[in-house]
C-alpha cells in the first residue's frame, strides 16, 4: 500500500515523516532515510492492527445543495499535455524515495 508521506527537517537536524492517512504514525532520525525507515515500520504495525471500514451519515437537505468542492475542479487539467510528464516525474521520484 503506498500513503503520502510529509517529511520535515527541524532545525535542530532532526527529521520527522509522518502519514497523515495514518494517525499516529511517524519516524524519526538523524537522516532522512532513517525517519523514513521508522515510518515504515510504524505503518507495517499499524495496517496490522487497523480496519478500514466506511459509515453512512445522514446529512440535512441543505448539506446535498452544497457545491462540492473536488468535483468543481474535477477534470481542469484533463486537456493540459503537461499532465502526463509532470505525473510521471512524480511518481518516478516517489518510487525511487521509497526503494532507498
Amino acid at each position: 500500500m503506498r500513503y503520502t508521506v510529509l517529511l520535515h527537517r527541524y532545525s535542530t537536524g532532526v527529521y520527522e515523516a509522518v502519514a497523515p492517512a495514518a494517525p499516529g504514525c511517524k519516524g524519526q532520525g538523524a537522516s532522512r532515510t532513517e525517519a523514513m525507515k521508522q515510518l515504515r515500520i510504524m505503518l507495517h504495525e499499524w495496517a496490522d492492527t487497523t480496519e478500514i471500514t466506511s459509515i453512512d451519515v445522514e446529512c440535512s437537505q441543505k448539506e446535498y445543495n452544497k457545491p462540492n468542492p473536488w468535483l468543481t475542479t474535477a477534470g481542469m487539467f484533463k486537456d493540459d499535455p503537461m499532465l502526463e510528464p509532470m505525473l510521471y516525474d512524480i511518481y518516478s521520484s516517489r518510487d525511487a524515495e521509497f526503494k532507498e
